[in-house]
């Protein structure tokens, strides 16, 4: 698509309210938000101290637009993958991305993740017949795993050893099937089903599992979770949300899609909207209304977490631990203390345009990942940001 196509003159809110109304869609939207977004081209110098550097969406497009995927496992130790002409080449960098060097190659013309568990196990899924990739020695060599089924949509780990996949329904309105693994993806064990109306990612933690629901009557909406693995699951009511929305002339829906938060908590985000069977015009002038809770005692209260003031949206909040979290939007970062009870503003001018994912350290540490081939860091509490540009493939 060109930069100059409708997707790319969407709000950060309208863009971000896209993904919820179809959830089975997820991975989908974020792979293609790669291709929609505007050709980026850096101008300015980016230093450790310098948060001047802009980007010229009109300029033309450098020769390292392919779309990169990163990861980071710590403050330096990260990784960069690219696809070019039926090949991904993987860099490691152990500077923070000032510095790559090439570390290894396998097949994918696309790369659908990529993801580090440590500074040696990771697991990578390109889309040469869907493959699954492990390596053990820090990206140096990848050995081919197990893809349970050919609708695998989202593959994560939890450790070296242990991971989830997750399978598309083939018919709608049916639930979404999950496999795990506890050998690194050498074999793979189907769970059993989840709720019938359970849909969208499921989120693990040990042997504590969450999944939201999708298009529910409209009545109070609720989650699922599993303290057993998924092999038996309890409904948990979840507040309605906030609805500023207008009474519309047809149905509508309400849905939730649930995060677990770092070390303990859960937060839900709340859904409500019309039910769209096809892209019409009451969907495009009217996005969903959403409102995000938090639970910290398994979802027998839920408090409302209030938004920093501004463009700020749900999508927006990274999480340091399970009550500091951070969140940008409109060139802003703001702080939380107190999983998102109040905030304060830490820098008024970040340069790190949307669409982007910010992933948090520590209190000083983070990165994002900027669409499509870009990447940022900051040391020092996001008060200053280097781009980190991309290797290129040889």
């Amino acid at each position: 698509m060109e930069p100059g196509s409708t997707a790319s003159r969407l709000t950060p809110r309208q863009r971000r309210a896209v993904g919820l109304i179809a959830f089975s869609l997820l991975a989908i939207v974020v792979a293609s938000l790669a291709y929609l977004a505007p050709a980026l081209h850096l101008s300015g110098t980016a230093g450790p101290n310098n948060t001047s550097a802009k980007l010229d969406s009109t300029a033309q497009s450098p020769p390292w637009t392919f779309q990169t995927m990163y990861d980071f496992a710590s403050p330096s130790v990260g990784w960069a993958a690219i696809a070019v002409a039926g090949e991904t080449t993987v860099f490691k960098t152990a500077d923070g991305g000032k510095h790559w060097r090439q570390a290894s190659r396998v097949l994918g013309n696309v790369v659908e993740s990529i993801q580090f568990v440590d500074t040696t196990h990771g697991f990578m899924v390109t889309n040469v017949r869907h493959r699954l990739y492990r390596t053990s020695d820090g990206g140096a060599h990848w050995a081919e795993a197990v893809i349970p089924d050919d609708r695998t949509y989202r593959i994560t780990f939890t450790d070296a050893r242990h991971g989830s996949a997750f399978v598309l329904p083939s018919v709608r309105y049916t639930a979404q099937t999950v496999y795990t693994t506890a050998d690194s993806g050498a074999t793979w064990s189907r769970s059993p089903n989840l709720p019938l109306d359970g849909y969208g990612p499921t989120v693990v933690r040990g042997a504590e599992a969450w999944v939201g629901v999708y298009e529910t009557p409209a009545s109070r909406p609720h989650v699922y979770t599993s303290m057993d693995g998924g092999v038996s699951w309890s409904r948990v009511e979840v507040p309605r949300p906030r609805a500023s929305y207008p009474v519309y002339n047809g149905t509508f829906y309400l849905a939730t899609q649930v995060n677990l938060l770092p070390g303990s908590g859960v937060t839900v985000l709340a859904s409500v909207g019309p039910v769209c069977e096809n892209l019409s015009a009451l969907c495009s002038r009217t996005p969903p209304d959403q409102t995000p809770f938090v639970s910290f005692d398994g979802g027998l209260t839920w408090t409302e977490v209030l938004l920093p003031p501004g463009a700020f949206f749900y999508f927006d909040i990274a999480y340091q631990d399970a009550v500091h979290w951070w969140a940008i939007g409109k060139g802003s970062l703001w702080k939380s203390s107190d999983a998102g009870q109040t905030w304060q503003e830490t820098m008024p001018d970040v340069p790190l345009p949307a669409p982007y994912q910010l992933h948090v350290f520590d209190s000083k540490h983070a990165w994002a990942r900027v669409y499509p081939s870009l990447a940022m860091v900051t040391n020092d509490g996001g008060l200053s940001w280097t781009r980190v540009i991309p290797p290129k493939v040889s």
